[in-house]
């Protein structure tokens, strides 16, 4: 099977099982039996991961405490609500939206947070985080208006030196240039992706910087190693919106680069 196939193939398989645990009528009231009927190419999927994240992003506001509540009654862990939460987060923004970044970078405080609750109250740091991410990404848009896209790591290629590389492409903010060194690296560990990231991410001094990556590095746990390409995506295109920003606005490098 090839690979577009492959995750279409999934993709629906997804869906299927979310509409199988919600409940045909449910899932319809919800809105989540159709959303993902575009199955296109470029769409970023999760594999058995994938109905979660849907909910996340497709759960109408006022329904979606009690559609969590009912998931963690049949068996769902607080740790895996968060990490469709983040994956939700970081396919929705890739880093791009201020109160986006905000929401992703409270998630893994909140897992840390529940653990030191009496167990009645684990899951309400965790629910009032997990509200504020379904809010913010469906104000964005929701599925319609997602910021990062599938990257292939087989069609690429990083010559060995992506992480200098990555500098130099967020230094431009070539946004393709920069999607393709993260393809080409995507199949390593997070260790070693982590490390490449680092480049962009201390070529200037801002906080937002730091804290986006370190909570992406904290999250790689909960959504697997898999995944840890698209969450450090994040603050890759946090350093390409910046260094956007600065040329538009015609500002100088900075400094930090001569040194």
């Amino acid at each position: 099977m090839q690979d577009n196939n492959r995750r279409q193939f999934l993709s629906k398989v997804g869906s299927g099982m979310l509409v199988g645990s919600l409940g045909a009528a449910l899932s319809g009231d919800l809105g989540i039996s159709s959303a993902y009927a575009d199955d296109r190419d470029d769409r970023l999927t999760f594999g058995d991961m994938e109905p979660l994240v849907a909910l996340m992003q497709e759960t109408p506001l006022e329904r979606l405490q009690s559609t969590l509540v009912d998931q963690l009654g049949n068996g769902t862990s607080l740790s895996t609500l968060v990490a469709a939460g983040s994956l939700a987060n970081a396919r929705t923004f890739g880093g791009h939206d201020y109160v986006g970044f905000h929401t992703f970078m409270a998630l893994t405080p909140a897992l840390e947070m529940s653990a030191e609750l009496p167990t009645e109250r684990k899951a309400l740091p965790i629910l009032k985080v997990l509200y504020r991410n379904t809010d913010r990404i469906q104000q964005f848009g929701g599925s319609s208006s997602e910021v990062l896209k599938r990257i292939d790591a087989s069609k690429h290629d990083g010559g060995g030196v992506a992480g200098e590389q990555l500098q130099a492409a967020a230094r431009k903010a070539d946004f393709e240039r920069a999607d393709r060194l993260m393809a080409s690296i995507a199949n390593e560990s997070p260790e070693t992706i982590f490390n490449h990231v680092q480049y962009p991410v201390q070529d200037r001094t801002n906080v937002h910087r730091v804290v986006l990556t370190w909570r992406a590095w904290l999250a790689i746990d909960l959504v697997g190693a898999e995944h840890a390409s698209t969450l450090l995506r994040q603050s890759v295109r946090f350093c390409l919106r910046s260094s956007e920003n600065r040329i538009r606005d015609g500002k100088p490098d900075p400094e930090l680069w001569t040194l």
